[in-house]
């Protein structure tokens, strides 16, 4: 039979894993390459900034431009 100690132990372990594994996740799901991140978000917010002030929009890309992101 297990002693109350040890199954404590090992839970303790177990709910350390799952937060490593869950901070570990949160991390890489939050740096990832996923939308904004582009090599082209300094255009869209010149694009943002033309729109602002004079009230015309000048694309930020050309049109079928391929996102170089893997």
């Amino acid at each position: 039979m297990k002693q109350p100690a040890a199954r404590a132990n090992r839970l303790d372990r177990v709910l350390l894993g799952a937060s490593l594994v869950a901070a570990v996740s949160f991390v890489a799901w939050r740096t990832g390459r996923g939308n904004g991140l582009g090599n082209d978000t300094y255009a869209m917010l010149v694009t943002w900034q033309e729109m602002v002030h004079h009230g015309r929009y000048v694309a930020s890309r050309y049109t079928g431009y391929i996102d170089p992101l893997p």
